[in-house]
């Protein structure tokens, strides 16, 4: 299992943390936690995850790759 962590520098809260994985389908909720766990269970769910950060004047996305260790 690995935590993938999401955080916002700047911005007055709320703010909003949605996870998105490589093929656009959603794996986390909108929440205030920008942390999610994640257990690959098979090579498709390795690959690029975007966080998206929002509150009512604005948003941001940050990616991170997820590869399979050998």
């Amino acid at each position: 299992m690995v935590d993938l962590v999401c955080e916002a520098t700047a911005g007055d809260t709320p703010i909003l943390f949605s996870w998105r994985d490589g093929g656009g389908m959603a794996v986390s909720p909108r929440d205030t936690d920008g942390t999610i766990s994640v257990t690959f269970s098979s090579a498709g769910e390795y690959g690029t995850y975007t966080c998206t950060a929002m509150n009512l004047f604005g948003m941001g996305t940050a990616t991170v790759d997820v590869i399979q260790g050998p």
